[in-house]
């Protein structure tokens, strides 16, 4: 699962970047919050002109008492599905992983009416 998570990671961030307009001519219209969910646990899947971020975030604990060991399992997660706008490749999208959130954008030129 981590490998696959990296390989759409690289893929979004690092494969487009190449061709891609600097910087500064992006606009990032898109910020889904992902407060507590680190990296590896995100998935950023854009395709046919549909982003789809999912992030699963699990925590088990074990321990054990006097009496008998025990474990407990604790697990939450989100699938979220964005319609890029007319106009918006795929292969141009941007990602920024802030400590609470995810943005996606795509060059102005690209934007309607730009």
């Amino acid at each position: 699962m981590k490998e696959k998570i990296n390989k759409v990671w690289n893929k979004v961030t690092n494969a487009f970047r190449r061709k891609q307009a600097p910087k500064d001519d992006y606009v990032y219209p898109l910020e889904i919050p992902v407060a507590g969910i680190r990296r590896e646990n995100l998935l950023i899947d854009p395709d046919d002109g549909v982003v789809v971020i999912e992030a699963e975030h699990q925590i088990i604990i074990e321990e054990s008492d006097r009496y008998k060991p025990w474990k407990m399992y604790n697990s939450f997660g989100f699938n979220r599905s964005f319609f890029l706008p007319e106009g918006v490749r795929v292969d141009r999208i941007d990602t920024k992983l802030d400590p609470d959130s995810v943005k996606i954008g795509w060059p102005k030129s690209m934007n309607k009416g730009a």
